[in-house]
């Protein structure tokens, strides 16, 4: 091979590695080596005020949509018609109705993913109000042995971090099994369950997990979590859980 060809041979390298990128943590990424399940808990419910039920539906489809998501529990405290939402999502096989008869807690969600564990699955629990992006995606490259997620969430409509709610966390992600120790200073925990919801709970729990000794991080760079509730109703004499608390920053 004479030097004209060799140089030729190396431009065509160095075009090709230019033209084809390397993955960023940012983009899509759906290469099947790197596939994790990844499974979202949250709970549905159906209010008086339709505005506020539009978002929660809203939600809803967008989760179902989003093809990062392989696989909904989706906690009722009642039986819904969701047929209005079936129409406007591409799978809603991918979901699976489980009935209690409460206001999800930490603890139901916990022993469920606990109970129902499969081979490389991270396990994602959000309020109803909250949708993920392509961002949930970066999951895939996040090593999370003995670390628990608990991310800040960015408001519509200008989706924006949240400054309303400077130290707390609407999502939380993490890999089972996931323990607590049964011990008086988780007598919450095991009392109530940490009602969703209340003031404080998200606080609440990740010094419970961080007292377990994971670390705990709040991602929400990396992981965009929109919350829908433009509607800003809120729930009327609502209840503040006692600490200790923990607050983990954005990173």
């Amino acid at each position: 091979m004479n030097l004209n060809n060799c140089i030729i041979i190396l431009i065509s390298i160095v075009i090709i590695l230019i033209i084809v990128k390397p993955y960023s943590k940012n983009e899509y990424f759906t290469t099947t080596t790197l596939h994790k399940h990844i499974r979202l808990c949250t709970q549905y419910y159906v209010t008086d005020l339709k505005k506020r039920q539009k978002e929660i539906d809203d939600t809803l489809i967008q989760n179902i949509n989003n093809d990062v998501i392989d696989e909904i529990i989706l906690f009722i405290e009642k039986d819904y018609n969701f047929d209005t939402i079936k129409k406007k999502v591409n799978n809603f096989n991918k979901v699976t109705l489980v009935h209690i008869n409460e206001r999800l807690t930490f603890k139901i969600c916990f022993d469920y993913c606990n109970k129902h564990m499969k081979d490389n699955t991270i396990n994602i629990l959000a309020n109803s109000d909250i949708y993920f992006n392509k961002t949930l995606a970066n999951l895939y490259t996040i090593n999370l042995d003995k670390t628990f997620l608990a991310l800040s969430r960015y408001d519509l409509p200008d989706l924006k971090l949240s400054t309303k709610s400077a130290g707390s966390q609407d999502t939380w992600i993490w890999t089972s099994p996931l323990q607590i120790s049964k011990k008086k200073s988780n007598k919450d925990y095991f009392n109530n369950g940490i009602p969703l919801g209340l003031w404080g709970c998200d606080n609440r729990i990740i010094k419970i997990i961080q007292d377990e000794g994971y670390t705990i991080k709040n991602l929400c760079k990396k992981i965009i979590t929109i919350h829908n509730h433009s509607s800003n109703t809120r729930e009327n004499n609502r209840k503040t859980l006692p600490g200790p608390y923990l607050y983990i920053p954005c990173e």
